[in-house]
């Protein structure tokens, strides 16, 4: 079994591949992986998807404990989840404190 890439060694392969290998390989994990595209979309600047992915994350939370119809599941492992999730794409420390405060 071979062992994973340091963060060392990653960047070292990567200042060798041209331009086109690095843009493939960014295309390929941003179609493969949810949660690689939405952090990519949240780098790039995107506020209305930081925003919608905000929301997301907050009716998560509601539906837990709040849900329209019928009573709550009361998961605070999945509440919990939400929010964690979150926070991996949004960096921005304003926009966590929000979600924390409004779910």
């Amino acid at each position: 079994m071979s062992k994973k890439l340091t963060v060392a060694q990653l960047k070292k392969q990567l200042k060798e591949f041209s331009q086109d290998e690095l843009i493939y390989l960014v295309c390929h994990l941003y179609k493969s992986s949810p949660e690689a595209a939405d952090y990519i979309n949240a780098e790039m600047g995107d506020q209305e998807y930081v925003a919608q992915l905000l929301e997301e994350a907050k009716k998560k939370v509601r539906k837990e404990f709040f849900p329209s119809r019928g009573y709550g599941r009361l998961s605070l492992a999945t509440a919990k989840q939400a929010i964690s999730s979150f926070k991996k794409v949004c960096q921005d420390p304003n926009t966590m404190n929000r979600i924390i405060l409004c779910a």
